[in-house]
């Protein structure tokens, strides 16, 4: 997706846009929270909200290249908001380089709106030598680190990935996530999603790898809104989907999601008990089935609700509870939860180093530190869960990260810690159809 000199000439545009990027610069915060909170378009200018959203991440995925290029031509920081017209700019430019001139040509009209007469000036010198700079930089990205500039990352991440994969996979995966991320769906068991999703075949198409689940085509968002508000789908991406199949759930099971919010795994593991409830004579009743969702914080337990609001084949409860601060076990008691369950699944709290595409403000959170603190917290709830857990049960260990310490080394400190128990699955670093993740399952051993 490119971006149109002309569209982003509308001055209100141009304002949110730079009034977003000075947000963040002023006081960093996650990037769909600051969204949220500064978008004021109609939903006549759909069009222009999404212009300006795609600006902000732009400039969230190339931020150390323009940031070099600042510091190149700017002898001084910049104040914030004209920082942000910079790096608005510089984002524009990056995007679509042939129309470098025009994109000039736009900011500086509307820094001499906005803007002293000189800070407007000031914009025009520096921002026509801001294309000849990425061209040069592009043509001499020889050594690692100037790759990991070019592609958006902090160093001591890429260098982290080389480290682990190797570097034709660390710079595989840093090319990945600078790809503007794309929309994919579910199909969720229900009655006349088939139906629906084939009315849809012109927009949507099946996910190779990932049963259920199909890509959005661009510009077809607004068409599928009222098939997200049926409940017929559900926007997810595919590699969530990886440690619920490996838990395989079964209809009639008692399930324990822990740190559930906002309830995506939870809708996936309760489709997956009705399909199998459908597809087995056997089986025991849907209507024995539970998920247990557990999070803390009312604004957490409020998606969840909502997102089980239409879920009424399989059983359903959420539970305010910190599991490594309370007391989960008289939680459940005072829900009227099961003691012990058939299976317990855990996506837990982690880097989202697997998922830097879809969420580009991450990188420049992340500390070498953060890592090793979320190994820590990883440890402590899966040993607080593997209580709650029945003699022949499974724990799905889900994250969104790519790293080893979270992923590999977490099962390896379980097993160390819990006898009895083996690990099944792995670190995926993702693909172009999904993000990344890491999928175990904890098996008793027979």
């Amino acid at each position: 997706m490119g971006l149109n000199a002309d569209i982003n000439s509308d001055e209100k545009t141009l304002a949110k846009a730079v009034g977003l990027v000075a947000q963040y610069n002023n006081s960093p915060a996650k990037a769909d929270e600051i969204l949220a909170s500064r978008y004021l378009f109609t939903n006549k200018n759909r069009l222009k909200r999404r212009v300006c959203q795609f600006i902000f991440l732009t400039v969230l995925r190339n931020k150390p290249l323009i940031e070099s290029a600042i510091k190149a031509f700017v002898p001084r920081r910049p104040k914030n908001v004209l920082r942000a017209l910079l790096e608005c700019a510089g984002a524009e430019i990056l995007e679509n380089p042939q129309n470098a001139p025009k994109i000039v040509d736009c900011y500086v009209r509307f820094a001499k709106n906005f803007l002293s007469a000189a800070e407007a000036n000031f914009c025009n010198a520096v921002l026509r030598k801001f294309a000849p700079f990425f061209g040069d930089f592009r043509r001499n990205a020889d050594a690692f680190e100037k790759k990991a500039v070019l592609l958006g990352h902090p160093f001591f991440i890429a260098e982290r990935w080389r480290r682990r994969f190797g570097e034709k996979e660390a710079l595989g995966i840093m090319e990945r996530n600078q790809r503007p991320s794309r929309v994919y769906l579910r199909k969720c068991f229900a009655p006349g999603a088939d139906e629906a999703f084939a009315q849809n075949s012109d927009i949507l198409s099946p996910v190779e790898g990932f049963p259920g689940f199909y890509c959005l085509s661009r510009g077809g968002f607004e068409r599928i809104l009222p098939l997200i508000d049926s409940s017929l789908a559900y926007i997810q991406d595919p590699s969530t989907s990886i440690a619920a199949r490996m838990l395989s759930p079964k209809s009639g099971m008692k399930i324990l999601d822990l740190c559930a919010a906002p309830g995506g795994k939870g809708r996936l593991l309760a489709d997956l008990m009705k399909a199998d409830f459908a597809s087995r004579a056997g089986a025991l009743p849907i209507s024995e089935s539970l998920i247990a969702s557990v999070d803390r914080g009312a604004g957490r337990l409020k998606l969840l609700r909502e997102n089980f609001s239409r879920e009424k084949a399989v059983g359903n409860m959420q539970i305010d509870c910190d599991i490594l601060a309370a007391d989960l076990s008289a939680a459940l008691e005072a829900a009227g939860a099961p003691k012990l369950f058939d299976a317990i699944f855990l996506d837990a709290p982690c880097s989202n180093s697997g998922v830097l595409g879809r969420r580009p403000d991450a990188r420049y959170r992340l500390k070498e530190s953060d890592f090793r603190d979320c190994s820590e917290i990883q440890l402590a709830m899966l040993l607080t869960a593997e209580k709650f857990l029945k003699r022949e049960g499974q724990i799905a260990y889900s994250t969104c990260s790519i790293d080893e310490d979270e992923n590999e080394a977490v099962m390896e400190r379980f097993l160390g810690a819990v006898s009895g128990f083996a690990a099944e699955g792995a670190t995926f670093t993702g693909s172009d159809v999904s993000d990344g993740c890491g999928a175990f399952v904890l098996k008793r051993r027979v």
